[in-house]
Parts: structure tokens; C-alpha cells; sequence
């Protein structure tokens, strides 16, 4: 098995975010690494779009270790790790 197949292999988990400014959240992970994500380029249409609202993009809550909001738009832990 390949170093890459493990690494993918590996699922991450979400414990605890903090949203720092319009479309910035620091995310902190299950392995203890934390990361400054600067959600903009994936904040368009469809449900999305909600997040454009300062006020509801600051309703972001961790739930099952995803980031999710009021509307049902998540981002899986994953996707947030790679960025």
C-alpha cells in the first residue's frame, strides 16, 4: 500500500470552529492541526449563497464533525482539511 492510499484513507473529523472575519473560519481538527479557511471562492449560488449574509454565515455550528448551517449547507471535514 502506497503512502498516498493511506493518507486518503484517513477521515478527519471537525472539533471546533471560529468564524474570525467576513468568510474566514479558523477549523481545528481531530489530529490537533488548526487552519485558517477562506471560504469566498466556495460561496456562490444555491445554498451557498445564504453565506454571502455576514449574520448567517456566523451561524456556522460543528455537527458529526462537519461544518454546518441553519439551511443544511455543510462542508465535509475532508474538503476543509485539503484546503
Amino acid at each position: 500500500m502506497s503512502f498516498s492510499s493511506v493518507e486518503s484513507s484517513i477521515y478527519h473529523q471537525v472539533l471546533t470552529v471560529k468564524v474570525l472575519k467576513e468568510n474566514t473560519l479558523e477549523v481545528q481538527f481531530e489530529d490537533g492541526t488548526s487552519k485558517l479557511i477562506d471560504l469566498s471562492p466556495f460561496i456562490g449560488a444555491g445554498w451557498s449563497a445564504a453565506l454571502r449574509d455576514p449574520g448567517f454565515f456566523c451561524q456556522v455550528k460543528v455537527e458529526d464533525g462537519y461544518l454546518v448551517w441553519p439551511n443544511g449547507y455543510d462542508l465535509d471535514a475532508n474538503f476543509l482539511y485539503s484546503l
